[in-house]
């Protein structure tokens, strides 16, 4: 029984090793823009780099153009921005599909 319940948290483990998604401590924004041409957007964070390890950075992206609520998103995280304010991201487990090098973001928390 005690080599059966090793092997469970073995695997347990193993396959909680593979799957991935953070929620970042408080962070400041440093920088933000948007490329013109295509649409990719940018967060520059402090702290230790987020993300799968295939992209791990400082730097969040997504698309203005394309991702569902990027412009609301974009006008939040542009007031928290300018308004000195903290952010938390909750981290996707994969990578920016327009640029593999980056990670992205399925939520955010503007705090107070």
């Amino acid at each position: 029984m005690k080599s059966y319940l090793n092997a469970v948290l073995m695997v347990t483990a193993i396959y909680a090793g593979t799957s991935y998604a953070e929620e970042t401590v408080e962070r400041d924004i440093i920088t933000m823009g948007c490329h013109k041409e295509n649409g990719n957007c940018f967060m520059e964070i402090n702290g230790e780099p987020v993300g799968p390890s295939e992209c791990i950075a400082n730097s969040v992206r997504f698309n203005i153009l394309s991702d569902k609520n990027a412009e609301a998103s974009f006008t939040l995280l542009s007031a928290a921005f300018f308004s000195g304010k903290k952010v938390r991201f909750t981290i996707s487990d994969q990578c920016y599909s327009q640029q593999n090098t980056f990670p992205t973001f399925t939520r955010f928390q503007v705090l107070n």
